[in-house]
């Protein structure tokens, strides 16, 4: 699962349209707060971002302690709060949103010099093996830079790259749920 420790980081793992796993913590007349796993910041669940037709009432929110799967639909600068929805035409179904959510990995690919002194790549074997068995690449993200250090003199370290990464969100297609792990 994503482990953001900044704001701006879950901006990133998050961006709108994930699909997330969150539980209710509390009630407040114009929503729910919900937790999202390993996620620092509070989720909002307004009050007109659960049912698509009639009005909600506060009394019909979900039971503290529930387990929703909800859609990240943005992002509150004031108090870092992650704005959720629960409707039906945000998400889709329920079940549609769970496979979802496990139908997609995060594989972290890329190039960097061995301990010979020869590049070598990393993470392409799983990407390429995942594409083979139906998977569709959903974004590419940037990743790090390798540095490494070639040498200190006159109280100064001098840098070379090492390699470098970027981050490839892959998802099953129809089908083909729970066959990347």
């Amino acid at each position: 699962m994503i482990e953001p420790s900044t704001w701006d980081e879950i901006q990133r793992k998050l961006p709108g349209g994930s699909l997330v796993s969150c539980t209710i913590t509390r009630h407040a007349p114009y929503g729910a707060f919900a937790r999202i796993s390993e996620v620092p910041f509070d989720g909002l669940i307004q009050i007109t971002d659960f049912k698509d037709e009639g009005r909600m009432m506060a009394d019909e929110f979900p039971a503290i302690g529930s387990t929703l799967t909800a859609v990240v639909l943005g992002f509150k600068e004031a108090g870092h709060q992650i704005w959720l929805g629960v409707k039906p035409s945000q998400i889709g179904s329920v079940d549609q949103a769970r496979m979802a959510i496990e139908e997609r990995k995060l594989v972290s690919v890329g190039l960097r010099v061995g301990p010979d002194g020869n590049f070598e790549f990393f993470g392409l074997v799983e990407v390429n093996a995942s594409l083979k068995e139906g998977a569709q690449v959903v974004r590419i993200e940037s990743g790090e830079a390798i540095m490494t250090k070639v040498e200190e003199t006159d109280d100064k370290v001098r840098l070379r790259l090492g390699g470098f990464s970027v981050h490839v969100l892959l998802e099953a297609r129809a089908g083909r749920i729970g066959e990347l792990e």
